[in-house]
């Protein structure tokens, strides 16, 4: 198994109770943030090649050891956000995907992001924010993006962010757990 997967399996693990027979996984993030690219990475689907952005919701299933995981990975386009309310039922954990790059969009990331977390079906679900494109010049290192979008003032939910590349798999994998 490649480093990156498992790092995020590794924290995935940590919300996933035996008891649960599959573990329903949402993946969200604005348009061209690397949703797809992750998504497909994390079912070793794909190393490096092009990837066509999302129109209609990808599911896609992970096994790992005894871990069953069904992933949904929705379109971050504008119109596409619209329905992102009716994938929530259900959800065990979320992973909001972070351009760390594109710094003019991290306020719509974060309303979206305050969007999402303020539904009543999101209230208990863990949340792993994927800090993306650490690969390239200019990135944004994951203590901004926490004071960009507001982040330390989550409270009553688990939560961790995680520096990557979904596209190379490398990066400086730092991790930061927050409850």
């Amino acid at each position: 198994m490649n480093k990156f997967r498992k790092s995020v399996v590794t924290r995935l693990r940590k919300f996933w109770t035996k008891t649960l027979p599959e573990f329903n996984l949402l993946i969200l993030g604005l348009n061209n943030s690397g949703k797809s690219t992750l998504a497909g990475r994390l079912c070793m689907k794909n190393e490096e090649s092009d990837i066509n952005p999302t129109v209609q919701p990808n599911e896609m299933d992970l096994e790992y050891k005894t871990m069953k995981v069904h992933m949904r990975d929705l379109s971050g386009q504008w119109r596409m956000r619209q329905l992102w309310h009716t994938f929530y039922q259900n959800t065990n954990a979320l992973i909001f995907v972070v351009d760390s790059t594109d710094v003019s969009r991290l306020g719509e990331a974060r309303c979206e992001l305050c969007d999402i977390l303020l539904d009543e079906r999101m209230a208990q679900v863990p949340l792993l924010i994927l800090a993306n494109k650490q690969d390239v010049s200019g990135a944004l290192p994951s203590s901004m993006i926490v004071d960009l979008m507001g982040l330390n003032r989550l409270e009553g939910r688990a939560w961790s962010i995680l520096e990557c590349s979904t596209l190379t798999g490398n990066g400086s994998f730092v991790s930061k757990t927050f409850q």
